[in-house]
């Protein structure tokens, strides 16, 4: 059963001895699996010497330059070894990809056109082919995670390439729609997945992938968005694979007013009121941590909510009671970890630190970024209605209403 934590090395590069310390800890909590994201729009994380452009220096002033070598990155997958841990890497495709894009702007569907690579030109796969090859060599765990998240169609539908490639994938089975871009990311993740699955290796795609009627279904899927909450019970009925990885209960960059302690205690693989740990394709549960700052404070956010997702105690204070030691240990190594007595907040000091997050992650999002949410046809009711019933209380909403009306998000908040 997986016991994973994922952590964001294309956002915040951590250094080799961060991650070591990370993992450490983290093998103290419980974990098994390192899901580690090392590409993004932000930075090409992972050296690669069959494609060198994707990490080299001419590009670093649009990706930050910081990379890990492949040396270096052997030694952390055999340093997590000893700890029984199995490191997961993630290339994101087919969004996400700006810093690919940037060194190999042929792979997209023009030069203007970056933010998504084009599934309907064949050298996109020939290329695919190569650089996961080589990544593979480097990892030996049977996972591989290719993103598939939040990876807009806006590109594809001005591509010529990609409108043929479509046309020609509706032809081949009448039940699809030759309007549907989401099966054009359902080739690509299909012919992804095959490269992987001659390196022996079994391919994850996050839960947006469901939206493609054509994704094939041994790729294990790995929940995180009520967006495609609804995918998520056929896909499991048909014997699907799944990893758990709910937003609203095990995102870990979200302070410990929106995602308290003991809520982390007390998750369960529920979705919609449907407990999905009965079926046979439940593979295990994933903490995540996006981005990152310095490492005492990402020793903050992640500890202790780690320990309790993975913690066996019976009860919430007997959990508790049992992270005196812990903490003890942590601090004779000089780590800091989130003050217990604060782990749990209420009243006006639960508002107060929300409410500051909601401010500040508002500030790190571009306007383009906020029309792109509020028009995605993802966009639902129930991501909306989870999205207030899991991080705010009803004396929230007032503030909660008139933030999201300054801001320009109108669809954010119903009563």
């Amino acid at each position: 059963m997986i016991k994973g934590l994922m952590i964001d090395s294309a956002r915040h590069f951590w250094t080799i001895d961060d991650v070591l310390k990370i993992i450490a800890q983290a093998a103290i909590s419980g974990i098994n699996t390192l899901h580690w994201h090392l590409t993004d729009d932000q930075g090409w994380r992972i050296e690669s010497k069959t494609f060198p452009k994707l990490h080299s220096t001419d590009y670093s002033a649009q990706c930050n330059g910081e990379f890990y070598s492949q040396d270096s990155i052997r030694e952390i997958i055999n340093y997590a070894a000893q700890l029984h841990i199995e490191i997961i890497p993630e290339i994101e495709i087919p969004g996400h990809s700006h810093a690919l894009l940037t060194a190999y702007p042929e792979l997209g569907c023009s030069d203007d056109a970056r933010a998504i690579i084009c599934p309907g030109k064949e050298s996109t796969f020939t290329f695919l082919e190569e650089l996961f090859a080589e990544m593979c060599s480097i990892f030996p765990g049977k996972y591989f995670h290719i993103g598939g998240d939040e990876a807009p169609k806006g590109g594809w539908r001005k591509c010529s390439h990609c409108r043929k490639k479509l046309a020609e994938i509706a032809d081949e089975n009448s039940a699809y729609d030759k309007n549907d871009y989401e099966l054009l990311q359902g080739y690509m993740a299909n012919r992804v997945h095959a490269l992987l699955k001659k390196q022996g290796k079994q391919t994850i795609c996050w839960n947006d992938a469901l939206a493609a009627k054509n994704l094939d279904t041994d790729i294990i899927i790995q929940y995180w968005t009520a967006q495609y909450a609804d995918l998520m019970k056929p896909f499991a009925e048909k014997g699907g694979r799944f990893i758990m990885s709910d937003m609203f209960h095990l995102y870990l960059d979200y302070p410990y007013s929106m995602t308290p302690l003991k809520k982390v205690f007390d998750y369960k693989p529920i979705i919609k009121g449907h407990d999905f740990s009965n079926y046979p394709g439940f593979l295990g549960i994933e903490a995540c941590r996006w981005g990152g700052e310095p490492l005492p404070q990402m020793m903050d956010t992640l500890f202790p909510r780690l320990d309790a997702l993975f913690s066996t105690a019976s009860d919430y204070n007997t959990f508790t009671d049992s992270l005196k030691k812990r903490y003890r240990d942590a601090e004779n190594e000089g780590l800091h970890f989130h003050p217990l007595d604060k782990c749990d907040p209420e009243g006006e000091e639960r508002q107060k630190e929300t409410f500051a997050f909601m401010i500040n992650m508002n500030a790190k999002m571009n306007q383009d970024a906020i029309q792109h949410m509020e028009n995605s046809p993802a966009q639902n009711k129930d991501f909306v209605e989870s999205f207030i019933k899991y991080f705010f209380e009803p004396s929230d909403m007032e503030w909660l209403e008139g933030f999201m009306k300054k801001i320009g998000y109108s669809n954010a908040v119903s009563k």
